[in-house]
């Protein structure tokens, strides 16, 4: 928030205090919630297509994230997410162009459809994309939705080799899940399938905590979804959001969206039927970086205190804009005090 921002919400709650000293407090309340819910209080918004569009969305295809464009499902894939800054616990809708048309359904499933997935690392053998380690992603029983699967040896990519053990003729290919504690949950055990560990459903999400979208099809290669953004308080595996302190100044711990493409190969080593973080459909995602406002309330103790008086239906807002406020130019701390409504 600008110095210039913090000098009108200033004097917003003067003239709100003023209003309701004079016992206009209907007034108060409607000048604090027009503010709160102004788009230009946080970030300008476009409208397109029926779809509103923050100052940070992105644009990303595939010719410019592919780590093998050559053998890409969706060689035009262009995906956007409509804000990439700011973002708290809220959705966000994901809409794509360039992909193909999908089919559902039958003895192989789907074809031609997208994954998408929240994680928290950076992959540090290629900087600017997520590290599928990272990534929260793994629904049991699901056709190409899981964390592993068995696999025709020859189809096994070299990046999954150290996550994987022979099986018969076969081998058993698990990608672990390291959470940002740096605990992680691996299928694999000893050189033995795990038999009390399922990196599918573990202790860090579930299939009824998870915000992985397993399928997410169109019928002209066009399409959008809606995406369940979660921060430390919805996935601590994840952290994102987490306070990061550089001097008195905190951020929010950055982290990454992906969009696995899957295509309508079964012969080819991306099966569209095998899990998304295997590397050879893993290496066709885009990854967004996605930076989160700090959570919680950094006032220093004994700060100033600046004294609102108002409705209930502004303390969202006000806590929203807390931490920018303590870290302003007066450092205070704003109080809501709330009195009895009609």
């Amino acid at each position: 928030m600008t110095r210039a921002s913090l000098l009108k919400l200033k004097e917003w709650h003067k003239s709100a205090l003023r209003s309701l000293v004079a016992g206009s407090a209907v007034a108060g309340i409607v000048a604090l919630t027009s503010l709160a819910i102004s788009p230009t209080a946080v970030q300008a918004e476009s409208v397109v297509n029926g779809v509103v569009l923050t100052a940070s969305a992105q644009t990303v295809t595939a010719r410019s994230q592919d780590l093998d464009i050559a053998t890409a499902p969706m060689p035009d894939l262009a995906v956007n997410v409509t804000q990439t800054r700011d973002l708290v616990s809220q959705g966000l809708v994901i809409s794509w162009t360039g992909g193909k048309a999908s089919a559902r359904g039958g003895a192989d499933g789907a074809s031609n459809f997208l994954q998408v997935a929240q994680c928290w690392g950076e992959d540090p053998l290629n900087p600017g994309h997520a590290d599928r380690t990272t990534c929260q992603y793994g629904t049991p029983s699901t056709t190409g939705a899981t964390r592993d699967n068995f696999m025709s040896a020859d189809k096994v990519a070299a990046q999954d080799l150290q996550y994987s053990i022979p099986d018969g003729s076969d081998r058993y290919v698990s990608i672990p899940f390291k959470s940002v504690s740096g605990e992680e949950v691996n299928s694999i055990e000893n050189g033995k399938i795990s038999t009390t560990v399922n990196a599918n459903v573990n202790k860090f999400f579930t299939p009824l905590t998870t915000n992985v979208v397993n399928y997410a099809g169109s019928s002209n290669g066009s399409g959008s979804v809606k995406f369940e953004i979660q921060t430390n308080m919805q996935s601590p595996a994840l952290g994102c959001g987490n306070p990061v302190l550089s001097g008195s100044k905190a951020s929010g711990q950055p982290c990454w969206l992906v969009v696995i493409p899957h295509g309508d190969s079964v012969s080819s080593p991306n099966d569209y039927n095998q899990s998304g973080l295997l590397w050879n459909n893993f290496k066709h995602a885009i990854s967004i970086k996605l930076d989160f406002k700090p959570l919680g309330v950094r006032c220093e103790i004994g700060s100033k205190e600046r004294q609102v008086s108002g409705s209930e239906l502004v303390s969202g807002a006000l806590a929203s804009w807390q931490p920018q406020l303590c870290q302003g130019a007066t450092g205070s701390a704003y109080v809501l005090s709330t009195g009895n409504e009609q």
